[in-house]
């Protein structure tokens, strides 16, 4: 339901891009916390975008990503 109402990639967008979105991404991660369902918690990404914020995520709840074996 995200995706169909939230269908170009955030990340991009805020960069001046417009690319479509192809996944639902949450801001917090649920494995640090983040709220499975709540709207705020999520945002539309490409697949490289959200590549790139998973690698930013790793370095940011290190605890949360080591502790689920690097996933």
């Amino acid at each position: 339901m995200y995706l169909g109402r939230h269908p170009v990639c955030e990340s991009c967008e805020a960069a001046g891009r417009t690319t479509a979105g192809e996944l639902v991404d949450h801001i917090v991660p649920l494995r640090a916390g983040g709220a499975r369902l709540n709207a705020r918690n999520l945002q539309t990404m490409c697949r490289p975008c959200h590549a790139q914020k998973t690698e930013e995520d790793r370095g940011l709840y290190p605890e949360a990503y080591s502790a689920q074996g690097g996933r």
